[in-house]
């Protein structure tokens, strides 16, 4: 891993930043990109690392739109997915 995550003093760092973020985000290599944030994988789910990472890309002004789009479609997808996995929780704790 050759970026590592930490403030960037002048604007040329942080544009340098941004698009090493948003070139290992493209790639979706959770491994590569938990390790540039510094995450910490038993505290923090590739599902989540996934999570930031498309919401990245979703967010991203250089990354085609198609592939923003599918980012963007991701996040639904998993969103409804947690709310229906929330909805049958909540519907299990009221029958008891």
């Amino acid at each position: 891993m050759t970026g590592t995550l930490r403030i960037p003093e002048t604007r040329a760092e942080y544009v340098e930043q941004l698009a090493f973020r948003e070139s290992i985000s493209y790639s979706l290599n959770v491994t590569d990109f938990g390790e540039f944030l510094r995450i910490s994988t038993p505290s923090v789910t590739d599902k989540q690392v996934l999570r930031i990472m498309h919401s990245t890309i979703a967010r991203s002004k250089f990354i085609p739109g198609e592939i923003k789009l599918e980012s963007k479609t991701w996040l639904v997808h998993m969103n409804q997915i947690e709310s229906r996995i929330l909805l049958d929780y909540k519907v299990q704790t009221l029958r008891r």
